[in-house]
């Protein structure tokens, strides 16, 4: 019983250290490294461990948590470092120096601000890869990071601009600057990290005017692209085309635009919920030959669903827009949708639906449609739904389906009347 509540100890905190790594990890990168967690590496402490620290003997050394003010004498092996959450206020130059191996630090909830940092705190650390730096007192990123980074975390803190100097990070890839206060792009950040694959700069304060021509030109490797919660009024324009995942969540954008994303053809993922949307033009998606993948739900859609609404989603496979506030849609809205699998429209004011609307002839993967609500007309008009629903599993969770019309079945669930009583 003794081994296996240690057994136990030891897996939790070797999933709540690896938790933050994992969690920002790009999925390419993250699939091809083995995170499997071996117990017996922590059977023997490491007699060369700092005080209060835990080590393994793989290099991650974990010192979080023990209100440190300077770096403790680590491990010549170290190659992980977790220095979060202690009460660090400053960095001397070559703070890592002798970790030959050193590839990850987390220095995150400190209290480290932008004079703290010496010039060359970094200076020591060339094979530093990743580096968690966030939830501090920074207001810039900074001034010289190791040479090789490509991984740079700042989020969580009081950032203002994106300014790398002039400094070149060939090997930066994902840059994580979510939950700060940056109001503008660079104008330059193709020259600083022209191999950036993804950027996050979501809960910033960004406008229309912080995308203009030249501010991302120049990042052809740019695949994943993070706005959430800013300020944008209508679909950024100035986006490389090279985007493969584009989210615009919680943005006050009202409209989109006929063609409004024409510019990029590679998009597999959109996200526009929680918006202020209300109006979605026809031909909106016309070439977006490679999406799967289209959230919309959580607005406020006054505008239907028309027969050329969604037209140009030839790969799709899921689309959300529960929650929108859409009231009626056309027949032939998922004509041309031959690969779309999961559908939700829950949640909207639907009162009946054009006959058809979901024909196999048209939709012949789809397997799983959400129509959850209380305002159906439960009448001859809205049979071909029941009759649809009792013959295949398609329909989900018909008891959160329930009638409004006629008197005869109103507040009934779709679960518990027939067809047959679906009558004009």
């Amino acid at each position: 019983m003794k081994s296996f509540a240690l057994v136990i100890t030891l897996l939790v905190f070797g999933l709540s250290c690896g938790s933050r790594n994992i969690k920002y990890m790009p999925h390419d990168v993250a699939d091809s490294l083995d995170f499997e967690f071996k117990v017996s590496e922590w059977s023997k402490p490491n007699s060369n461990c700092p005080p209060n620290c835990d080590c393994d003997n793989q290099g991650f050394v974990n010192c979080s948590r023990l209100h440190l003010t300077k770096i403790p004498d680590l491990p010549k092996q170290t190659s992980n470092v977790d220095l979060s959450i202690n009460d660090f206020h400053s960095l001397p130059d070559d703070s890592f120096a002798g970790l030959t191996n050193l590839s990850q630090v987390d220095l995150s909830e400190n209290y480290l601000t932008d004079n703290g940092l010496a010039e060359h705190c970094f200076r020591s650390a060339d094979h530093l890869l990743i580096l968690y730096i966030g939830a501090n007192n920074l207001t810039q990123i900074p001034t010289k990071l190791p040479k090789n980074i490509s991984l740079l975390s700042i989020a969580a803190g009081q950032v203002l601009s994106i300014d790398f100097k002039e400094n070149k990070y060939l090997n930066l890839q994902i840059l994580q600057l979510q939950y700060n206060k940056i109001q503008n792009l660079p104008t330059n950040l193709a020259k600083n990290a022209p191999n950036l694959l993804e950027l996050d700069v979501s809960f910033n304060n960004l406008t229309d005017l912080s995308v203009h021509s030249t501010m991302l030109k120049g990042l052809t490797k740019l695949r994943v692209l993070n706005f959430r919660f800013n300020k944008f009024h209508v679909i950024p324009k100035n986006i490389p085309d090279s985007l493969q995942d584009l989210d615009l969540v919680g943005n006050p954008i009202k409209v989109i635009q006929s063609h409004a994303f024409a510019h990029l053809p590679k998009l597999i993922d959109i996200s526009i919920w929680q918006s202020s949307l209300t109006t979605i033009e026809d031909f909106a998606f016309q070439g977006l030959h490679n999406l799967i993948m289209l959230e919309l739900n959580d607005c406020h859609i006054t505008s239907s669903l028309t027969n050329n609404t969604l037209i140009g989603l030839s790969s799709v496979l899921d689309i959300d827009i529960s929650f929108s506030n859409i009231s009626s849609v056309e027949a032939g809205a998922f004509a041309e949708l031959s690969t779309l699998q999961t559908v939700w429209l829950n949640d909207n004011p639907f009162r009946t639906l054009p006959n058809g609307l979901f024909s196999k002839s048209f939709l012949p993967s789809i397997y799983m449609i959400y129509l959850w609500g209380d305002n159906w007309i439960c009448d001859c008009n809205l049979k071909w739904l029941k009759i649809y629903q009792e013959n295949s599993s398609v329909i989900q969770d018909p008891h959160l389906m329930k009638c409004k019309e006629p008197a005869a079945l109103a507040g009934k669930t779709w679960d518990a009347i027939t067809s047959d009583q679906f009558v004009c």
